[in-house]
């Protein structure tokens, strides 16, 4: 939750004095999608969580490698969730009246037992979905403890959904 800028040279590591200008200019196209089209990084926020964010996945990369190197990639669910994104208007599509609707938008990946990566995929989905994507197809009704209602995803779809900012 405090993103802080890395010294992206040497491997976006923390450190009292920076100077990324060099690694900027070498690198000025990495802002640049697969599709042309490119992220705004054009102030210190938007590079903070940039960085942060890179960083983060960078790790995650190690820990899959380091399940695939162990065996145990194939026959695991992996589901890695955020509580929330940032309102940092990286991606212009995702702003709409001056909010950016990033903040909406936090990290949900799933890769299920046997399946060979991620999938990008644009279906509706929620951070709420995870008890039901982390409890599907194990051979049992999953259940909440605490009503005794079966865990499933109807709920999204049943009702047009509302989406709000509290702050």
């Amino acid at each position: 939750h405090e993103p802080m800028l890395l010294d992206e040279k040497n491997g976006y590591i923390p450190s009292r004095n920076i100077d990324n200008t060099e690694y900027d200019n070498e690198n000025s196209d990495r802002f640049t999608l697969e599709d042309g089209r490119k992220l705004n990084i054009s102030n210190y926020t938007q590079m903070i969580h940039y960085q942060t964010n890179v960083v983060a996945l960078i790790q995650v990369a190690n820990w899959l490698d380091y399940l695939r190197e162990t065996g145990t990639y194939n026959n695991t669910r992996i589901i890695l969730a955020s509580d929330h994104g940032r309102d940092v208007k990286t991606i212009s599509e995702l702003t709409y009246q001056d909010v950016g609707l990033e903040l909406c938008c936090p990290l949900l990946m799933v890769k299920d037992f046997n399946e060979t990566g991620f999938k990008t995929s644009t279906e509706f989905m929620t951070n709420a979905d995870v008890p039901t994507l982390a409890t599907r197809n194990l051979g049992f009704t999953a259940k909440n403890p605490f009503t005794g209602k079966e865990i499933n995803m109807n709920e999204k779809t049943a009702h047009p959904q509302i989406i709000s900012r509290s702050f």
